[in-house]
């Protein structure tokens, strides 16, 4: 069993060294990348050394379980990611793409994203200000690090709703990452719908979208029969194009962006197209008017329905706990969010 550390990590380390030139071929996260923090001086170090904050997720009562189980919970899907990422990587000709590892690792994979950022507390308490009213300093940062299984089923639920595309990188451009592992992409760069760049690694990236029609993507596509969903890709040749999202990508950084060359580095920073810090606050671009809380929630779990998975991997999806909603007396308003044990 790993011990308990308190340098946890907000990008995976093993997802970070495949932003390096060369990938440590008995470990990943041993990978060598650049690093610039603030635009300011680049040097290179292990991608298992950057991309952490000391006790972020640290648990303090231990009613809501171990002291690192929120941290734990990433394990599944990033034990899986390498696998996943790989099968992107060969996703070339055909629209159909495996419906289990898309919705069980990847989607999660993204939504892990939004919560796991070190700004996480922030907006939350921008959505309910309230909280700090209630609980003490100790008792909030539990509440909040709780909180995060909570977010993480609901953008699940949303994502799964989204529309999403697959980008090749075919230039000599690498593409690069940032420490909140996404980037915004807009019509400005793609003339399509603004929504969310996530690099995977130097040359495959998924864009997210909102939806632009309220069709559930399980009546779109007959998923359950197949176990397939569409997910289009499209084969970047244009350095300019890739440049721009490394700038986007430079742009949404909190601080520091990743990358395979020194020389990328300073171009992607150069290329912000924003020059103050962004306030991203999770996936506000994908949000639908006509799902609530309730839809998002129920909807993910229903997908999976749909996939006949083990319990094993259901269990894994879900990072442990499914989250459930107790309604108010009128049974439209959410009274409070609970947690059940898989």
């Amino acid at each position: 069993m790993a011990q308990f550390t308190s340098n946890q990590h907000v990008i995976p380390a093993s997802f970070l060294g495949n932003f390096a030139k060369t990938i440590n071929s008995s470990s990943s996260r041993k990978s060598i990348v650049f690093v610039q923090r603030d635009g300011k001086e680049i040097y290179s170090t292990q991608a298992e050394n950057v991309g952490m904050k000391k006790n972020i997720y640290t648990i303090a009562n231990e009613g809501f379980g171990s002291k690192d189980y929120i941290d734990k919970t990433w394990d599944y899907v990033e034990n899986k990611l390498p696998n996943a990422t790989s099968l992107l990587a060969e996703h070339t000709d055909s629209y159909l793409f495996d419906a289990i590892i898309w919705s069980t690792v990847i989607v999660p994979f993204v939504s892990q994203l939004f919560v796991r950022e070190i700004d996480y507390s922030h907006y939350l308490e921008k959505r309910a200000p309230w909280l700090k009213d209630v609980f003490d300093d100790s008792a909030l940062k539990d509440n909040n690090n709780m909180n995060r299984l909570i977010d993480y089923q609901l953008n699940c639920g949303l994502l799964v709703d989204a529309e999403w595309r697959l980008v090749h990188n075919r230039t000599s451009v690498p593409l690069i990452t940032n420490d909140r592992g996404y980037g915004l992409f807009d019509a400005s760069i793609d003339g399509g719908p603004a929504g969310y760049l996530v690099p995977f690694n130097k040359e495959i990236m998924i864009m997210i979208a909102k939806k632009p029609i309220e069709i559930k993507t399980t009546s779109a596509y007959k998923i359950e029969e197949t176990h397939k969903i569409m997910l289009p890709q499209i084969k970047l040749s244009d350095e300019r194009i890739i440049r721009a999202y490394n700038g986007s990508m430079a742009s949404c950084a909190r601080s520091e962006i990743y990358g395979a060359e020194e020389s990328i580095l300073m171009d992607a920073w150069s290329s912000r197209y924003s020059k103050a810090k962004i306030d991203l606050g999770g996936p506000t671009l994908i949000q639908q008017k006509h799902l609530s809380d309730m839809d998002m929630i129920t909807y993910y779990g229903e997908f999976l329905d749909l996939l006949n998975l083990s319990p094993e991997i259901r269990k894994g999806a879900f990072a442990g706990k499914e989250v459930y909603i107790l309604e108010g007396e009128d049974g439209k308003k959410i009274k409070a969010f609970g947690f059940r044990d898989l």
